[in-house]
């Protein structure tokens, strides 16, 4: 080549490299592999998959590092653990039963189970409606169960208990899910895996989304502990609300369709009005954020609504955003417990989300106060109850003395000093044990303090279970 082509083939390549936009995702991706790949002594996520969808379309979709250490690399198409997002799955399939007019949202649930209804304990099962299940607010308490390879231990069957007013109180319930399973299954005349497979991930073209891996299939990733140990496989109990595993690139074209810009092969399983219904922030935890039906919905600081959720356990964390305003999905997942799913996704939010000049702040003079914290006189002296568990009612002693030390005696336990808060006539707190703690969420209501009672076992590198019982509770007389 002469001198002269070689300078013109130079200047057009300069002006062609200029003409091309500048990769968007640049800093991410330099993020992620300064991430996953720290300095000695730090035990990094093994990976990450991110998908990013935009005007119908994916705009970017890649794995990072490992889906098996050291034999399979992560990809936009390895499967995950879903953990709760899960929930916004479920959510879809109910709402195909509403289109249908076999589920009306706002009967009670029980219209739509068998033998094993919910049981009230602090209300009516009337007013336990399935949007109450779907939006966190029915009244039924915490409970999780993972059974692992190594250490099968099957659950129980589900024991929905309504523990709280419903319709008053926000208490998030992987239990309502679990009855939302149910009812796809008592409703549809079909197992919820098999009615989740035929109508929702075959009519959406979900192939890579399924309700967990085989023993050798290498497109799943391998779970991790945070020291960096593998992980058995593990059955995640409820599975309609922790059971699903799927990968970035199908989550991008489930969060298509939940932005109403579906792909040409998704069938039309639910109405635009359907979406919206499940977009509502009806299970209010603040003046513009609550949850709706699969998802937690608020609104960003520059305004645009997000509808999203998270999964977040040992071994799984993911976060899938939607924007609808924008027409914007972020999907990350990884395959450990870890933030970077969350750091990953708010990088891609600055970059892609575009931010509304907020107005300068007017001077003001604001008078100091101070903070002062609620008064425990409402429920001081002493409490006794009972917590009611399948086998048998256990007993369950409080007190709160004059210097606002609140002691607890749970069964056979040894009183042990509440570790937690009041606030807003609630009662929170933990009691710690050497193999297991005690949850305790109680409201105060007259001369009652009822609510659950949670059993969590620990353990450090897995996922624990978690079972509620239900609790009520009497102020005693003081004598005179």
């Amino acid at each position: 080549m002469t001198a002269r082509l070689l300078a013109i083939f130079c200047v057009t390549r300069l002006l062609a490299q200029a003409a091309e936009p500048a990769d968007p995702f640049g800093p991410v991706r330099d993020n992620i592999r300064e991430i996953l790949h720290p300095g000695p002594g730090i035990t990094p996520p093994p990976s990450i998959a991110i998908a990013v969808v935009k005007d119908g379309k994916i705009v970017w979709e890649e794995g990072f590092g490992w889906a098996e250490r050291e034999k399979h690399q992560a990809t936009a198409h390895t499967l995950y653990p879903l953990s709760s997002i899960t929930k916004m799955f479920t959510a879809v399939g109910l709402m195909t039963l509403v289109k249908a007019g076999k589920v009306d949202l706002d009967k009670p649930a029980n219209d739509y189970l068998g033998d094993a209804k919910i049981v009230g304990r602090a209300a009516d099962t009337r007013d336990a409606t399935v949007r109450r299940l779907a939006n966190h607010t029915a009244g039924l308490p915490v409970y999780f169960w993972f059974s692992y390879a190594d250490r099968p231990e099957p659950p129980g069957a589900l024991n929905p208990v309504v523990m709280f007013p419903p319709g008053e109180t926000v208490r998030y319930s992987n239990l309502g899910y679990g009855v939302l399973g149910e009812i796809i299954a008592h409703v549809s005349g079909q197992t919820y895996p098999d009615f989740m497979r035929k109508q929702v991930f075959e009519k959406l073209g979900l192939t890579e989304t399924s309700f967990g891996p085989g023993s050798t299939d290498s497109g799943f990733a391998t779970s991790y502990a945070a020291d960096g140990e593998p992980l058995p496989r593990f059955i995640a109990d409820p599975e309609a609300a922790m059971g699903i595993y799927s990968s970035a690139h199908d989550l991008a074209r489930f969060a298509m369709f939940l932005l109403k810009t579906p792909l040409p092969d998704q069938q039309p399983i639910l109405a635009d009005a359907q979406i919206d219904e499940m977009q509502k922030p009806t299970g209010m935890v603040g003046q513009d954020a609550g949850w709706g039906i699969g998802s937690a919905v608020s609104n960003l600081p520059s305004g645009q609504r997000i509808i999203a959720h998270v999964g977040d356990m040992k071994g799984a964390t993911g976060t899938l955003r939607l924007i609808p305003s924008e027409k914007l999905a972020i999907i990350a997942l990884s395959n450990c417990e870890t933030r970077l799913p969350n750091i990953v996704a708010d990088q891609i939010m600055s970059i892609l989300v575009p931010a509304k000049p907020e107005p300068a702040p007017e001077p003001t003079i604001r008078p100091v106060t101070l903070e002062t914290r609620p008064s425990l006189d409402p429920i001081r002296g002493t409490w006794t109850g009972v917590m009611h568990t399948p086998k048998e009612d256990q007993p369950v002693s409080l007190r709160v003395s004059d210097t606002d030390i609140i002691y607890v005696k749970v069964a056979q336990r040894p009183e042990t000093v509440l570790a937690g808060s009041w606030r807003n006539n609630e009662l929170r707190g933990q009691l710690h044990g050497p193999v297991d703690s005690v949850a305790l969420d109680l409201l105060f209501r007259g001369n009652a303090l009822s609510g659950s009672a949670t059993v969590v076992t620990e353990d450090p590198e897995r996922n624990g279970n978690a079972v509620s019982y239900y609790v009520e509770l009497k102020k005693q007389q003081e004598a005179p």
